[in-house]
């Protein structure tokens, strides 16, 4: 397995490719398409899935070009779905591009996709948004805008809630200390050293 990561947009955001035998899942496609091409093609990557860790522009912006060009289905939880259409929801509206995009798959909690030779695991960690997720990769964890390199997510947005995102980071905290955390925004951490220094 390897991963690449580019940081694109104004918000830096963190879109990830996770790849084995040059099919690639990518995570979170926020912006800057033509960066994101260039990184396909570079690699000759097939994508066959774009995973969404939830429904806010800056994670799924370079959706649409995209996908004009590399199809694949769209995942999000269910709970971002009707995020996923509503340009006020998603913050597309307020950025001054209104954008609706349909998912494909809806998933659940709990829930293991078996893709490109991995397992990916999907954990509903709500808060920054009521669908958000966290995908634990053997030994790496997705946390989109849940959990960060010494913070955690915004809740004063449309759907945010203090209470939830507690628990989630819970949650996220009985994984082993030595997990990896891929956050949205930022550089890497641990499970390990958040559980030592967060204030929640």
């Amino acid at each position: 397995m390897k991963l690449i990561r580019n940081v694109v947009g104004e918000f830096g955001t963190n879109a990830y490719f996770v790849i084995d035998n040059n099919e690639a899942i990518l995570i979170d496609p926020g912006s800057e398409p033509e960066t994101l091409i260039k990184t396909i093609e570079k690699n000759k990557l097939n994508v066959v899935l774009y995973l969404l860790t939830h429904s806010h522009y800056d994670h799924f912006g370079a959706l649409e070009p995209l996908l004009r060009i590399f199809k694949a289905p769209v995942a999000i939880h269910h709970l971002d779905s009707r995020g996923l259409v509503n340009p006020s929801a998603n913050l597309s509206l307020m950025l001054g591009k209104p954008t609706a995009i349909k998912a494909d798959l809806l998933l659940k909690d709990e829930q293991e996709l078996e893709l490109i030779g991995q397992k990916f695991k999907l954990i509903h960690t709500p808060g920054h948004t009521p669908g958000s997720i966290s995908i634990l990769v053997k030994n790496y964890l997705f946390s989109g805008d849940t959990l960060f390199n010494g913070g955690i997510g915004r809740t004063d947005l449309p759907g945010g809630a203090h209470n939830d995102l507690r628990k989630s980071l819970e949650k996220l905290f009985m994984l082993p200390d030595d997990t990896i955390v891929l956050p949205g925004h930022g550089e890497s951490t641990t499970i390990g050293k958040e559980k030592l220094s967060l204030i929640y």
